[in-house]
């Protein structure tokens, strides 16, 4: 099921300040360490927290025991954005990308609800 973290202000831009602020606050170690996790045990010490990273810096997810689809999306933002290890390892700990007003953050949990409403284990838990 997805997960939802939501960082809600009086405004957009004041959620996405107190979003940045709560991703600063992230110790990479932690996240090094959840990130081997998530690929199967694979060290990423050897990484600078600093420098871009490539898919090459990470196994083939096909090789990867633990959840395939998400380190391929993983791989995939790799790939798309070449975040440097210290913003991907705040991203994977962040909000999920909703930082609005409550009413917007209500929506978007409602969109998603109807949107998986049905499969396996998910139902929508309110009606309007």
């Amino acid at each position: 099921m997805p997960g939802l973290s939501p960082v809600i202000a009086s405004s957009t831009s004041e959620a996405r300040r107190f979003a940045e602020e709560l991703s600063e606050l992230t110790n990479p170690d932690v996240g090094r360490q959840r990130l081997s996790g998530r690929f199967g045990g694979y060290d990423f010490s050897h990484l600078p927290l600093d420098t871009p990273l490539t898919p090459d810096d990470f196994p083939d997810p096909r090789t990867v025991e633990a959840a395939r689809s998400r380190t391929a999306v993983i791989l995939e933002l790799v790939r798309r954005e070449q975040p440097t290890l210290r913003q991907l390892l705040a991203r994977l700990a962040g909000a999920r990308g909703i930082t609005p007003q409550p009413v917007r953050v209500a929506h978007a949990v409602r969109r998603g609800s109807v949107r998986h409403a049905g499969e396996e284990g998910v139902a929508p838990l309110w009606s309007w």
